[in-house]
């Protein structure tokens, strides 16, 4: 079989200093699911592994059994979470770097960015807590920071690069084509990533890589080169919810067999399937967590064989699994008490049952790629756009905000603005006199007539552009195109207003 099976792997069932500090003595993930509680009738908690299996990954035996499994049940691999903040701190990291020193365990693997920072969300562990991290104290949303995250600049991405070449270098890491696979969880709120993943392609190359191939999550990334569509959680956000958000969400496991399916198949740019085997977070959560309800192994075994099914026809490199040992969200592949090996023989009969089948590979694949590469913004997703912009940059008007706030903390003194428009004459109203020096649009002559009076020189994106210390780009919803002509033209920084706005958000998070 072409289509990789790669199941999510947690890494926290050993002690950490830090869980001991934030969660009690001695706690690690058993703790949560040995506390859970039945919510309702028929609520099968707490579950219990085979033969009270409460295992710690830093015992080579434990990652021996499970390497065991692996190949006797056809998953192909691991993607470890990964928990890393600026600066080279790490957390729950020991597992991994373990296993790179452990040559003799067959579990190939690869990395998945758990990049944001750490809050005290789980709030079914107040009882295991001790006294509260000084670190920080709230972030935006009004929950308590454990480990704050940040994104930095070129010499800390660097320095996680570092990090992570030895893993890279591993025969046993996962590539696409001489290329290390990186998974993303919260590319959305990385206002660097662009550069970021740039520079990482700039590292690879000189390493002796291809490059990265960067899979974001559930939201897709232009400067990724594909997209991995995370369940429950991606389907779970289709359904609406009535009920009263302090008590628990149940739902029912049939409603997400095909639905992931279904919506992939709307998805623009290449995409990967997930499915899980049941989902419980009651012990993280308690009466404010969700829980899937009615899965049995059989039902899982008709979802995961329609999604490898559709994967292996669309020529998909991989299928995800959510999750091999998420037990404190109940999302697991490993025997347990209930169920013993069942989850993970519905994989092992799928594919059996698969690879005796023709798969016939979809014909209009080719033609379908090629559709998703020349889809463009239609003009209501650029009002769409305008509208969500406006009201993000009144926002942080109403705070204090502007753009001087923005070239202040880069230090900038000469600014050309791409895009001669609305956006533009508002930058140029925020900001003091003499720091917009120039602007730049396709369409000049419109442009020039628009800014007569303003005294600001107008330039075709073909012309040579004077020497400034950054552009800003107004036109964000054609960003990576925009970016991509004028990278090798200019001697500058370029930011879309996206990044802009991050920049606001991480200066109040700074100053916390």
């Amino acid at each position: 079989m072409d289509t990789k099976i790669l199941a999510m792997y947690l890494p926290q069932f050993h002690r950490v200093p830090e869980n001991d500090e934030w969660w009690g003595e001695g706690f690690t993930e058993w703790t949560a699911v040995q506390e859970a509680l039945p919510l309702f009738e028929g609520h099968q908690q707490p579950r219990v592994p085979l033969d009270e299996n409460y295992y710690n990954l830093l015992d080579k035996k434990t990652m021996e059994w499970q390497a065991n499994l692996l190949k006797e049940y056809g998953i192909d691999g691991f993607v470890f979470y990964h928990y890393y903040f600026a600066h080279g701190k790490k957390i729950l990291e020991k597992p991994i770097e373990n296993l790179l020193k452990w040559k003799d365990i067959n579990i190939n693997y690869c990395f998945s960015w758990a990049n944001e920072s750490w809050v005290r969300s789980w709030s079914k562990l107040k009882v295991f807590g001790n006294a509260w991290s000084p670190l920080k104290d709230n972030d935006k949303t009004g929950k308590q920071v454990l480990l704050f995250q940040e994104y930095g600049n070129k010499a800390i991405w660097k320095e996680h690069f570092e990090y992570l070449l030895p893993f890279f270098r591993d025969e046993r890491y996962i590539k696409i084509q001489n290329k290390p696979v990186f998974m993303i969880w919260r590319p959305e709120v990385i206002f660097v990533l662009r550069q970021m993943v740039e520079y990482w392609q700039k590292l690879a190359v000189e390493n002796g890589f291809n490059g990265i191939y960067f899979i974001s999550t559930n939201v897709p990334e232009k400067c990724c080169d594909a997209v991995y569509y995370n369940e429950p959680i991606n389907t779970m956000r289709t359904f609406s919810w009535h009920g009263d958000d302090t008590k628990l969400r149940r739902y029912q496991y049939a409603d997400f067999l095909e639905k992931n399916i279904n919506r992939i198949k709307e998805k623009q740019g290449k995409s990967y399937l997930g499915v899980f085997p049941r989902y419980d977070d009651s012990p993280r959560n308690g009466v404010k967590g969700r829980v899937v309800e009615g899965s049995t192994s059989e039902l899982f075994k008709e979802y995961f064989k329609s999604s490898l099914k559709y994967s292996l026809q669309e020529q998909k490199e991989f299928l995800f699994i959510n999750a091999w040992n998420e037990w404190g969200e109940g999302m697991y592949l490993e025997p347990d008490t209930q169920y013993n090996y069942k989850y993970l023989e519905a994989i092992r009969d799928a594919k059996n049952e698969l690879e005796a089948e023709q798969i016939t590979i979809n014909p209009q694949l080719e033609n379908k790629i090629q559709a998703e590469e020349k889809h463009e913004l239609t003009q209501l997703e650029r009002y769409r756009y305008y509208w969500k912009t406006f009201d993000r940059w009144l926002l942080y008007l109403e705070n204090g905000f502007s753009m001087y706030e923005f070239i202040k903390e880069y230090g900038y003194k000469r600014i050309g603005l791409y895009g001669m428009g609305m956006f533009a004459r508002h930058i140029i109203n925020e900001l003091p006199e003499g720091y917009v020096v120039c602007g730049i649009d396709k369409n000049i002559e419109k442009a020039c007539a628009s800014f007569k009076d303003s005294g600001i020189v107008i330039y075709s994106p073909a012309d040579d552009i004077p020497e400034l210390d950054a552009i800003i780009v107004t036109a964000s919803y054609d960003f990576d195109d925009i970016y991509t002509n004028l990278k090798d033209k200019v001697n500058c920084d370029i930011h879309s207003l996206e990044e802009v706005f991050e920049t606001f958000d991480m200066i109040v998070d700074r100053e916390k």
